[in-house]
């Protein structure tokens, strides 16, 4: 009786399981380089003094904040993101330094022409505040066209004098039909 009992219960929960994908799915792959600027708007906090791993005492800094901006395909293999395709690009970031380490950790959205999103994690531990550094972008989910598509991307952003900033990526990207 118990053993009827798990394989019903076993049957049933496979019905919940959500439906495989079709294996005769279109995958498609691309790459794309874009970039475009930014006028991040950050607030800068010192935290509290920490002990490093080379045993001194450091200073900590906190940065949050969000940055506005936009993006355009300057270079495309596809169709997706074609050449001159734009961007509006709007992030909530965290920064944490202590000593010379950086670590940037954000949350961003991407809107293109047609109100189409993707819907990103951004992480940095590489350069400073004042001059940039290397990072990836992750695309984690989209709406529309950008429905099944999976993304990541190297940046290296950098600053100017005028307090803007400037974000060149190289992504690639796998999508199903």
């Amino acid at each position: 009786m118990f053993m009827h009992t798990v394989k019903v219960c076993l049957i049933l929960m496979m019905g919940l399981l959500p439906p495989r994908a079709s294996s005769d799915a279109i995958v498609t792959s691309g790459s794309f380089k874009g970039e475009g600027p930014f006028w991040p708007h950050w607030v800068r906090l010192n935290g509290p003094k920490v002990l490093s791993k080379e045993g001194k005492i450091v200073a900590t800094e906190i940065t949050g904040g969000y940055n506005i901006g936009s993006f355009y395909v300057t270079e495309s293999s596809s169709d997706l993101f074609p050449e001159g395709a734009a961007f509006e690009w709007n992030s909530l970031i965290f920064i944490e330094k202590t000593g010379d380490n950086v670590v940037l950790k954000g949350r961003s959205m991407m809107v293109d022409e047609d109100g189409d999103k993707f819907f990103n994690i951004v992480r940095r531990n590489d350069g400073t505040t004042e001059q940039g550094g290397a990072g990836r972008v992750i695309f984690t989910e989209g709406t529309g066209k950008y429905n099944k598509v999976k993304m990541k991307c190297i940046y290296d952003v950098f600053f100017h004098d005028t307090g803007t900033g400037g974000l060149p990526l190289n992504c690639k990207y796998v999508a199903k039909k």
